[in-house]
């Protein structure tokens, strides 16, 4: 089996460049302290392990204990484990000019995005971090399902190349291609704020590895008073293999991600080149 995969690498910050105006919008909302606030003047703090001790000079004695202002148990030193995350959102895909609307001899390729969904599960690997928990690596494993619907009345075909043929016989209700991977992120991240927070913004940035293990066509339609619904599954020359960039930016567990494909959706040389994305709704992680 020959294997062509043509790496769009000069697309490799496009993700970054999404969450840009995104992430100012989140700093305006936002009142953020950028490190924890500095204890006062006269207040001595000893941290011994997870129990931090206040000496107060103003008083004959060190504060009481209890335990809100003396375990200073984060979340963050609990160890290496790993933590579940949702990506949920559109995607579509792009040429290689970054346009989303195709030329006249491709236009059955247009994908509504409105309609087109991306949805990921993964689990991450937490606890590996840096700076006192400012940076952090976080590799991991999940799945992804993107699913594609079409703007035009299309049938979708695969021999030696795949094409999209506006069907001028049957009209369907629904009719939907869909692409499942199972993939191994690796990103690097910062987290900015007070750590014992809920609302920490935290900005990742990395590559997603994917395999493809399963493409599928849908279709419902009706014809002649009957009702059909058909399921075709073919490998539809759909790249086994693919590499993505992805940026996300959260404030707490919430927030959002955009990610781009550096490698082409289908072989190269079996239809026209085009570039997956998405962008939507992080939840979870850490």
């Amino acid at each position: 089996m020959n294997i062509s995969i043509k790496l769009n690498t000069s697309k490799l910050f496009l993700p970054i460049a999404l969450l840009g105006a995104m992430l100012t919008g989140f700093a305006q909302e936002e009142n953020l302290t950028p490190f924890p606030p500095a204890v006062n003047d006269d207040t001595t703090k000893i941290k011994i392990g997870n129990m931090t001790i206040i000496f107060n000079e103003n008083e004959d004695d060190f504060d009481d204990f209890d335990e809100d202002d003396t375990l200073d148990v984060s979340k963050y030193e609990e160890g290496v484990g790993l933590e579940g995350q949702m990506n949920i959102g559109a995607n579509g895909w792009m040429t290689s000019s970054n346009q989303i609307d195709f030329s006249s001899t491709y236009e059955n390729m247009n994908v509504d995005i409105a309609r087109s969904r991306s949805f990921g599960f993964d689990f991450k690997l937490v606890g590996a971090d840096l700076f006192n928990h400012r940076l952090f690596v976080s590799p991991g494993f999940g799945i992804t399902w993107n699913s594609y619907k079409f703007k035009n009345n299309i049938t979708m075909s695969s021999t030696d190349t795949t094409t999209f043929t506006l069907d001028t016989v049957i009209k369907y209700d629904k009719y939907k291609f869909r692409s499942t991977y199972i993939e191994i992120p690796l990103t690097i991240g910062t987290r900015i704020g007070n750590l014992d927070s809920d609302h920490v913004l935290t900005i990742e940035a990395g590559v997603i590895g994917g395999y493809n293990i399963g493409n599928i066509i849908k279709q419902k339609y009706s014809s002649e008073g009957a009702d059909f619904k058909d399921k075709l599954k073919d490998d539809f020359n759909v790249n086994p293999f693919k590499l993505d960039a992805i940026a996300s930016v959260k404030i707490g567990d919430v927030g959002l991600f955009a990610r781009y494909s550096l490698t082409t959706m289908f072989t190269e040389g079996r239809t026209q080149e085009v570039y997956p994305f998405a962008v939507g709704i992080t939840l979870g992680g850490i």
